[in-house]
């Protein structure tokens, strides 16, 4: 069983991200924007719509999670494209302007392992529903087309 309190610090991560994102939507002071798309920009306002009470937040969380983490689907031509390079960028920069020390990032990627895995499990259960299929049978044959 898992700790409330390390849910708490991976919710962190998750929360920080996405409230960075969702500040890209908008004029944020700073003048920084996240590259978002189109499709981005639609999950964003999906979640925030959700979260306001007109929708179901753990779909709309889900498909928030799964644009952020879902790099091979993107394909940005350049790093300054990449959403995920840019979050990362942004999560190491400390208040003085400097990035942190490479023993202070390690958290954050097990944060993002974490998060990813859970998408996945959380893909895995909206799909076999969808299916009308057990969990089992949709992993079963997830992993028989990747044999």
């Amino acid at each position: 069983m898992v700790e409330d309190s390390t849910i708490e610090k991976y919710a962190v991560t998750l929360h920080g991200i996405i409230h960075g994102l969702t500040e890209s939507l908008g004029d944020h002071r700073s003048g920084y924007i996240f590259p978002l798309k189109d499709q981005d920009e639609r999950r964003l306002k999906a979640l925030n719509l959700a979260l306001s009470g007109s929708g179901d937040c753990t779909d709309a969380l889900h498909d928030v999670v799964k644009t952020i983490l879902d790099t091979p689907g993107r394909q940005p031509s350049t790093k300054a494209e990449s959403l995920l390079d840019n979050i990362t960028a942004v999560f190491m920069l400390q208040k003085e302007g400097n990035f942190k020390t490479g023993d202070l990032v390690t958290q954050f990627f097990a944060h993002l392992i974490y998060t990813g895995k859970s998408m996945m499990f959380y893909e895995g259960v909206r799909k076999s529903k969808e299916l009308n299929i057990s969990l089992y049978e949709f992993v079963t044959k997830c992993f028989i087309m990747y044999d």
